[in-house]
């Protein structure tokens, strides 16, 4: 099986082209909204999981100094080359999020699109909320997203997509072992007319896991949300935005 770095540097050539439907805009106002609500007022920010930068541009805008981190040597030199194109001034690291390590404590930290999802360890997910505790400043606030066990159940990663230029195409099929919480995807990608074959894997880490685990970390504060939301979650939710404070 792949690797989560292999397999994002086979697909980083086109992963911007494949994520151009997130909803950059609305994750980057729902993310201000968690700073209003909280009357938080941050000066620097820190990416994790990065990829190729088009969620970290959005901090970046804010007028925060920004720093990205992906474990994808491809995504990372890609986020380089889109912030020199359109003159962002935001430092690319890459580095694993279990340790890397920056000279620097920042007011906030974010891990978007499910990233944490992608760590099928759980003593890694500790270390990740470890390291990113111990880069926050007193107080800094560390804002993070999960698919739930539903999401998984209910079929998100079958998908299937023609464009109709032909630059991109892709069928997935996803298999979940909920013995294990583990869903496997294979993904089939069609890129300028070439085959690209991935295996991409996640795991579903109950709420109640996750706040402990940032509790390990010395986290004080922890506020669980339905996604886009201020509410708590509810069995019909799919994904769910974490916010904890240090």
């Amino acid at each position: 099986m792949n690797t989560t770095e292999n397999v994002y540097n086979k697909v980083a050539p086109f992963y911007d082209v494949l994520m151009a439907h997130v909803p950059y805009h609305q994750w980057s106002k729902y993310l201000q909204e968690i700073y209003k609500f909280y009357n938080f007022q941050p000066q620097s920010a820190l990416d994790l999981c990065c990829g190729t930068g088009l969620f970290t541009f959005y901090l970046a805008a804010r007028g925060y100094k920004t720093y990205g981190i992906d474990n994808s040597e491809e995504m990372i030199k890609i986020a380089k080359e889109n912030a020199a194109e359109f003159d962002m001034d935001i430092s690319f690291i890459c580095s694993n999020v279990t340790n890397f390590t920056i000279d620097e404590k920042f007011c906030t930290a974010t891990c978007f699109f499910d990233s944490i999802n992608h760590i099928l360890d759980e003593n890694d997910v500790l270390n990740t909320f470890q390291n990113t505790y111990q880069h926050l400043k007193a107080g800094g606030m560390f804002v993070f997203d999960v698919n739930t066990e539903k999401a998984y159940k209910t079929g998100m990663f079958n998908q299937e997509y023609k464009c109709p230029s032909d630059i991109l195409s892709y069928k997935w099929e996803s298999k979940y072992n909920a013995s294990i919480g583990i869903i496997n995807v294979d993904m089939n990608f069609y890129w300028q007319g070439e085959k690209v074959d991935v295996v991409h894997s996640q795991k579903y880490y109950p709420p109640e896991v996750l706040q402990n685990l940032l509790q390990k970390s010395g986290f004080s504060k922890i506020d669980i949300y339905e996604s886009y939301a201020f509410q708590s979650p509810n069995k019909e939710s799919d994904r769910i935005h974490i916010v904890a404070i240090r």
